[in-house]
């Protein structure tokens, strides 16, 4: 297993360079400006880095963890698995050194996605398994944002539409089993705005909703759209107003 950095091996052919150029310098009788020895350093080093440049498949030992896969001028880039000191888990594609590509990535509590990668980041599509539900979607920069679908284990409850920064926001659907679903507008995880709530039966109510709470008057159709009454929700005692 290999060891990433730099080898004093390195360091010492480097010095010996840099000290003979002197040397041959001084004895023609040449003198080399202060700002041209860092750049004979820099080249030197560059070209010593390229040498030993990994190419290929390579099992290598970092401080946080061991990556096994493929290499390209040194850089992790092709199929590989990195494994962290941490419990952290990947598995898929690198490009230039970063996930980039498809791939599962698997944290210590449990939770797996599986999907798309940009700069290792999740990015794209793709399915995430949670302690509580499943999510399926697009995903940006880490976080579930744009359309996807989340369901539920413990009912089976399922909410699809629309998701910003990692919460319900836009509009979207909530699924229950038992036929009854709601279709409106949801803001920070929670239905915002005017949304309709449809029974099993058929029968549906239309309202408005505030951080998933119904105000103002709540209008009932039947399941032929006929409209049949109003209603007002019941105010709810709050202790905090005591």
């Amino acid at each position: 297993m290999q060891r990433l950095g730099k080898t004093s091996v390195i360091v010492a052919v480097i010095g010996a360079v840099i000290a003979a150029i002197g040397v041959i310098a001084s004895f023609a009788g040449y003198t080399i400006r202060d700002d041209v020895l860092p750049v004979i350093t820099q080249a030197i080093q560059r070209r010593s880095e390229l040498a030993e440049a990994r190419n290929g498949f390579h099992v290598v030992e970092y401080d946080h963890g061991v990556y096994s896969g493929e290499y390209l001028n040194g850089e992790r880039h092709g199929y590989g698995t990195f494994i962290w000191n941490d419990g952290d888990f990947y598995t898929g594609d690198y490009l230039n050194g970063a996930r980039t590509g498809n791939g599962i990535y698997e944290w210590p509590d449990g939770d797996i996605y599986v999907g798309e990668f940009l700069n290792n980041r999740r990015h794209g599509h793709g399915t995430g398994l949670y302690d509580n539900g499943t999510y399926i979607g697009e995903y940006v920069e880490g976080l579930r944002h744009g359309q996807g679908t989340y369901i539920w284990y413990d009912d089976g409850t399922t909410y699809t539409g629309s998701w910003e920064n990692d919460v319900r926001h836009g509009i979207g659907a909530l699924y229950w089993p038992s036929g009854a679903k709601f279709t409106g507008s949801f803001s920070n995880d929670l239905r915002n705005g005017e949304g309709t709530h449809i029974f099993a039966s058929g029968r549906y109510t239309v309202s408005n909703w505030v951080d998933g709470k119904e105000v103002g008057v709540i209008k009932h159709y039947d399941a032929d759209g006929n409209f049949t009454r109003n209603e007002w929700p019941v105010e709810e005692d709050n202790d905090d107003d005591d």
